[in-house]
């Protein structure tokens, strides 16, 4: 992943790429971004790059004295490939398309000559090896714990490597977590033998693990002490006895605060997945959450979960389940992210504009001030489906549905509403800029700084 992008970089980003006369190669060596990343800022931020423009044209393959990141192009040497000249001295051959595409931007030796004194890890890069191991640099390191040792540059800066062997190596008598080594031996597998240590548990009992699940702490126990799960408590449950296995797990038969009992899986008590029997959070219609209020079961399900028609206190009501109730992640029919302005709560940032918009312009607008009724769609409960356009202009009764950027959302329904005879206006983000007369960037930009306030201020100074 490149380095992010800055404010300073943004706004030098939008002039250099409105300008006609800079071309986009000349926005790639002064921002120093790749072609794709250059592109995709400025396709995130709507910056337009003018059609008079300087294009540099495919046919022009002489890249002779060009830069390129830290490579000038010195000669063409045939299949498309041009031997450059690197900042450190040094010389590479590369493709002309990583070239221009920025891909290519140095003869990747350059940075080996800065890895002298530097640390990685518990190793320190003392000077650079004669040989070269698969054809990479290899450097002698000196770590921590007193010890000499060669790594490849790959396994330094990819972090593989970041000590030396001999001062991680297992001892007798060493202690992991409750394992305690006693000696390393080898186990017969069917077409190799595999080296492994055994070692004897807090419990008394032995075990044969591999060293690299001890130095990871994969393997902390025997796995045959914590078995016994009886009089334990694992939330509201508490393990009465084992009574079998389930798809390998160990069963157990737990006893919950309420009072009633149910069957849960080892695994399940241990990673806290299941705290409860399942029962005694059992939903009353009329009980409160947050801002719902549930209403009905309905027999919508989703992994067992029954779905609970709700109402809210804003009026309007939604479905939830009955895991998302109790557990609190759904406490309001999506009114509590609302946008509060000029007294109506909008849903996005983009009808908030468009409203502010359409007052700078004198345009009377009504906020969802209609729903229609679609007889050809149907809710999942067997209820005919309703569309709320987000404005309704009052002097000509026209709809517009304000979708920003995400024009794949909420599409069938308007479509639905089209085909009844219904005229609904689609405002997207070149249509919304067009109607503020500014970019998205700079609303967004005014927002951050100094709220909706200076989005008004902004949008009415534009269309002033």
């Amino acid at each position: 992943m490149g380095r992010p992008w800055t404010a300073e970089e943004t706004d030098r980003l939008r002039e250099l790429y409105e300008d006609p006369g800079v071309s986009i190669h000349e926005v790639m060596d002064r921002l120093d971004r790749t072609l794709s990343s250059v592109t995709q800022r400025a396709q995130r931020f709507g910056i337009i790059r003018p059609p008079d423009a300087i294009r540099t044209e495919p046919s022009d393959t002489n890249l002779r004295g060009r830069r390129f990141g830290a490579l000038v192009a010195i000669e063409d040497v045939g299949d498309k490939m041009w031997r450059c000249a690197c900042d450190c001295g040094g010389e590479s051959v590369a493709r002309a398309d990583n070239l221009r595409s920025g891909n290519t931007r140095s003869c990747g030796r350059c940075v080996e000559h800065t890895m002298v004194g530097k640390r990685f890890g518990s190793l320190f890069v003392l000077e650079k090896f004669d040989e070269r191991w698969n054809g990479q640099s290899v450097w002698r390191c000196r770590c921590d714990c007193g010890n000499e040792t060669l790594v490849r540059s790959q396994a330094l800066r990819t972090d593989h490597t970041r000590s030396c062997t001999k001062c991680t190596e297992i001892t007798v008598g060493q202690k992991f977590n409750s394992l305690t080594v006693l000696e390393k031996t080898t186990e017969q597998r069917p077409n190799r033998l595999v080296w492994k240590w055994r070692c004897r548990c807090d419990c008394g009992k032995e075990k044969m693990v591999r060293g690299t699940d001890l130095k990871s702490g994969y393997t902390k126990t025997c796995g045959r002490c914590n078995r016994d799960l009886t009089g334990q408590r694992f939330g509201s449950l508490v393990a009465l006895e084992m009574i079998g296995k389930l798809r390998r797990s160990l069963t157990w038969l737990c006893q919950c605060d309420c009072g009633k009992t149910a069957i849960r899986t080892a695994s399940q008590l241990r990673m806290g997945s299941v705290k409860t029997c399942g029962r005694c959070q059992e939903i009353v219609p009329g009980q409160r959450f947050g801002s719902l209020t549930a209403i009905e079961s309905t027999e919508r399900r989703r992994h067992r979960n029954i779905f609970w028609r709700c109402l809210c206190v804003c009026g309007r009501e939604t479905l939830a389940t009955a895991a998302a109730l109790n557990n609190g992640t759904c406490q309001s029919c999506g009114c509590r992210r609302l946008i509060d302005h000029d007294g109506i709560r909008f849903k996005s940032n983009w009808e908030v504009w468009y409203y502010i918009a359409a007052m700078a312009r004198g345009v009377n607008v009504a906020y969802e001030g209609i729903t229609i009724v679609l007889s050809d769609m149907f809710t999942k409960t067997g209820r005919p489906s309703q569309y709320t356009p987000d404005f309704v202009i009052v002097d000509s009764g026209e709809m517009i549905e304000v979708k920003g950027k995400h024009f794949r959302y909420g599409m069938l329904k308007m479509e639905s509403a089209r085909r009844v005879g219904h005229r609904i206006s689609l405002v997207g983000q070149n249509e919304l800029e067009e109607w503020c007369s500014c970019s998205s960037y700079d609303l967004y930009k005014a927002q951050s700084s100094g709220g909706m306030a200076a989005v008004e201020e902004l949008i009415r100074s534009k269309l002033a």
